[in-house]
């Protein structure tokens, strides 16, 4: 195999390996910075609980109460920040929409609900690209021969059974994750609720 039809092979698997690798570390970044936001909002809230304690032990009376709306507007300014970082996870978690275009959806050309769907995808689109060459080229080899292999002929059903094949597993993969989010975010409500 010359360098041509190598660089043929790997072009069309590149973009959707860097689309994933972004993607990834978008990702990756966006719940570090929401998880270091719940951890010092924590610590935070923790702090001024037994500040106020400590304080309760030592001042009584009228002088307390300055004391407590204090803490108390630093404790709900620290839960308001954690449920931000909370809202923004979840609604992280829960943007996997599909978009209404059908060529988009037939060609699976919209961010996936998590970014390792993005391994099977590049698949998708390596077998998507090699068989459209191959239905480019297998009827200009054919007029040159003037004669059809059916090696050639079965080799390209089968390519195209692989991209119909992982197509299905990669919308059936999606359709799980969505609704294994709807059901987390469903829950969340639920706890968030009763709390």
């Amino acid at each position: 195999m010359d360098l041509d039809n190598l660089a043929k092979l790997i072009v069309p698997a590149i973009v959707p390996v860097v689309s994933a690798a972004v993607a990834f570390v978008k990702e990756r970044t966006e719940r570090r910075q929401a998880l270091e936001v719940i951890k010092r909002e924590s610590a935070r809230i923790a702090f001024w609980r037994s500040y106020f304690e400590a304080l309760s032990l030592v001042t009584k009376g009228e002088s307390l109460e300055p004391i407590r709306l204090a803490v108390s507007a630093e404790l709900e300014g620290a839960a308001a920040a954690v449920r931000a970082a909370h809202a923004h996870e979840s609604a992280q978690a829960s943007r996997f929409r599909r978009p209404t275009s059908h060529m988009r959806n037939l060609l699976l050309l919209y961010r996936p609900p998590r970014p390792w769907v993005w391994f099977l995808r590049i698949f998708f689109y390596y077998y998507l690209a090699y068989s459209v060459l191959a239905a480019v080229m297998l009827p200009l080899r054919w007029s040159e021969r003037g004669s059809v292999l059916t090696s050639e002929v079965v080799t390209y059903l089968i390519v195209v059974a692989a991209v119909a094949l992982l197509w299905i597993l990669i919308r059936y993969i999606e359709d799980a994750l969505g609704r294994q989010e709807t059901n987390t975010d469903a829950q969340a409500r639920v706890h968030t609720a009763a709390a």
